[in-house]
């Protein structure tokens, strides 16, 4: 808001896919809608197939207009629906003039109300509202972003039925091929997950720039018992694949910095031994031949996101070493609360009881069979397959020479220490205590630019991420405090 006011919002146009970007925001108003489950919810999805399937634009800012616009109708609205439209209309050779508009049948807007909308620190009906958190700033912030990108938002309501926004924007087209219809969004109850085997032993890399999808592609990996690590952008990617060891790679398509493409040319020119790396290419975009385009470009397999657990099964089957399959009974069921196990609210409490187990095994304290199998059960939930098999053993001394490196928060090579870690957190819950966005948005840019913090820190700053984004500074906190836990215990 302080960058709106001041002028100094700014946009970093770039080439992308239609259809990642709004996989993106679905994927997370997804999760949402399951998440709030009070009563049954329906997103509706329809966006145009006509719209061209890539553009040139600032994706950021059109996903931050996107998401404020889906995260309040999942916010105030109960029961019945949520309704998500897209459609595109050429304004110039080279331009479209996109509109996206949200409807739902939440508690709507009350008349006098409608005004004041769009103005600064604003929000309706405090009373009946009370229990909604944020702060308030995300319509007029919104209508900004709009009128940056060269269009503008407007908004209806019937009080107690439900309302209208819509937003227009104007972006480049890079590509006018017809994005084609999108894969089916669905925010019912999902259906068992089946596994054909597990590998505990195999190690698999996810790239991804959203750190929601990073979320739920562990979700989906976790039934499998391998160790799976996570970096968001392909910079990061070609590094990790330089110094570890991997059997199978999935690489998101379109990314900042460096594109799945690039990622995987780069991965691939490491050495001789990375052209035999199985590197499978995660993309939204529907159109015919594109798989076809990927595999000779160099990947060697294709996964349309979002991930369908039947073809993710296969794939695995196909790219993880068979020596390092192990069978299970046949179409194996993983309940669905197995799969989203990776929530972040259930990951905060998870990580603090795992401090608690962690700080017992690094000072030395004799530990018996028990102690040792609920270990193993959180390291297990948790994702941490090497620490969870030294577990089954009751192998206390493995378990302590592991455990170092699976948490250790502090920066490895770029001179950052743990005092320097914990004085960006304290001023970052300082600032959200304040609702400063400007002293939030400064702390949350020096952790993101801490490249040595490990992959558990990584995945904390992930949650921060997506909290403060979403106005719930409530469930920051508390993956800052559980951080300076971590921290503190080395």
């Amino acid at each position: 808001f302080t960058k709106i006011e001041s002028g100094r919002l700014e946009l970093t146009p770039a080439p992308y896919e239609t259809a990642s970007m709004l996989n993106d925001v679905l994927t997370i108003v997804r999760v949402q809608v399951k998440e709030k489950a009070e009563k049954p919810l329906e997103l509706i999805v329809e966006a145009d197939p006509a719209i061209p399937c890539g553009m040139i634009g600032d994706a950021g800012r059109v996903k931050q207009v996107l998401l404020n616009l889906m995260s309040n109708a999942v916010k105030y609205t109960n029961e019945g629906f949520i309704r998500f439209s897209a459609s595109g209309e050429r304004v110039a050779e080279n331009t479209v003039r996109l509109t996206f508009m949200v409807e739902d049948s939440g508690i709507g807007i009350k008349p006098e109300d409608m005004p004041k909308l769009f103005g600064d620190f604003t929000r309706f009906d405090e009373k009946r509202n009370s229990a909604i958190e944020g702060a308030g700033l995300g319509l007029s912030i919104t209508r900004s972003m709009c009128r940056a990108m060269k269009g503008d938002i407007t908004a209806s309501s019937e009080y107690g039925k439900g309302s209208v926004f819509t937003a227009t924007l104007i972006q480049d087209v890079a590509d006018w091929e017809p994005v084609g219809d999108l894969p089916a969004v669905s925010a019912t109850v999902a259906a068992p997950q089946r596994i054909t085997f597990v590998a505990p032993d195999a190690r698999v890399l996810v790239v991804d720039d959203l750190p929601t999808n990073l979320m739920l592609a562990k979700g989906l990996l976790r039934p499998y018992k391998m160790s799976v690590f996570t970096c968001l952008n392909g910079r990061e990617a070609v590094n990790l694949a330089a110094t570890r060891s991997f059997d199978l790679v999935l690489m998101d398509h379109m990314m900042s910095e460096m594109d799945g493409m690039e990622a995987m040319q780069a991965i691939r020119a490491l050495g001789e031994r990375f052209a035999e790396l199985p590197i499978v290419v995660l993309t939204a975009h529907a159109i015919s031949g594109m798989k076809e385009m990927f595999l000779a470009g160099g990947f060697d397999d294709f996964l349309s996101k979002p991930i369908e657990t039947d073809k993710l099964d296969a794939m695995l089957k196909r790219w993880i070493p068979a020596g390092k399959q192990q069978n299970v009974p046949e179409g194996m069921e993983i309940p669905p609360n197995m799969v989203g196990a990776a929530k972040a609210e259930l990951g905060i409490q998870q990580l603090d009881l795992f401090n608690h187990y962690r700080w017992h095994f690094i000072n030395g304290l004799p530990v018996d069979q028990a102690y040792c199998e609920k270990f193993t059960a959180l390291a297990e939930a948790l994702g941490m397959t090497e620490l969870a098999a030294a577990g089954r053993r009751g192998d206390a001394e493995e378990i302590r020479r592991l455990l170092p490196e699976a948490y250790e928060t502090t920066a490895r090579n770029d001179g950052h220490t743990l005092d320097d870690l914990e004085d960006t957190l304290s001023r970052l819950k300082t600032a959200l205590d304040r609702d400063d966005a400007q002293n939030a948005d400064a702390a949350m840019e020096e952790l993101r630019s801490m490249d040595g913090l490990s992959a558990s820190a990584r995945e904390l700053y992930f949650f921060l991420y997506n909290a403060i984004l979403m106005g719930d500074t409530e469930k920051a906190a508390g993956g800052l405090d559980v951080w300076k836990i971590l921290g503190r215990a080395g």
